[in-house]
């Protein structure tokens, strides 16, 4: 059985929900790993047991003024923040990938 690590944006719960979907017709056939800040306690409920949750943080979603504007000087900058923090992460990202066996 193949390992499929799959990243999951944690801003807000819409990219889980869909994700959902998608780990369960994959599941069938793959040893699940999830990376994401989305509570595990959303893919319990929604999956079962049958994968390894491994919280990370990749990404800032949008910095947002209200419901419906997005503030794109303070999305870019937070963007900015996370880049660099990734470059200094990469080499142990690689580690993680390759302790776990991953394959997709």
């Amino acid at each position: 059985m193949s390992v499929l690590l799959y990243y999951i944006s944690s801003h807000g719960f819409g990219h889980a929900a869909r994700s959902v979907a998608i780990l369960k017709y994959l599941a069938h056939d793959h040893r699940l790993i999830i990376r994401s800040m989305v509570p595990e306690w959303f893919f319990r409920l929604n999956l079962g047991d049958g994968f390894e949750y491994c919280p990370a943080s990749f990404d800032c979603g949008c910095v947002q003024i209200d419901a419906a504007h997005i503030d794109w000087p303070a999305t870019f900058r937070a963007y900015r923040e996370l880049e660099a923090v990734h470059r200094d992460q990469l080499a142990s990202e690689v580690a993680f990938i390759k302790s776990r066996g991953v394959d997709c």
